[in-house]
């Protein structure tokens, strides 16, 4: 009895994995699929140095990496520049387009005009 269950649950997976793919639904790329999994990452802004640029980024899991040149972002994506204007990489060949880009999202200098009037309210008030 359990030879023949087992048997009977060997067939009908080797049937089930031999099935084609549903017609019906769209077929995706993989490097559509590449592209979507780059679009969830959310570039929060570049420190730089002498040396170096580094990126900060925050993945689609929530988790904050640190980014360089030459670094790999996923499999098959490697960084190609970080400067101030935003971060590129690299991605496979055969996708078109061979490079993809993020840029820092909000207004340019959104951080330097909260210190100055955040600065300026704190000079401005009386008391200690």
């Amino acid at each position: 009895m359990n030879r023949s269950v087992w048997l009977g649950l060997f067939i009908v997976m080797s049937c089930a994995h031999a099935m084609p793919a549903n017609p019906f639904l769209p077929q995706v790329s993989p490097c559509e699929k590449l592209t979507a999994q780059l679009a969830g990452w959310v570039l929060q802004g570049v420190i730089g140095s002498a040396v170096t640029n580094t990126a900060l980024m925050l993945s689609p899991q929530g988790i904050w990496r640190r980014i360089k040149v030459d670094n790999e972002l996923v499999p098959g994506v490697r960084i190609e520049s970080v400067n101030e204007a935003g971060v590129s990489a690299k991605i496979a060949p055969t996708c078109q387009p061979a490079t993809y880009r993020w840029e820092i999202k909000g207004k340019n200098h959104a951080m330097d005009t909260s210190n100055v009037a955040g600065a300026a309210t704190a000079i401005h008030k009386p008391g200690r």
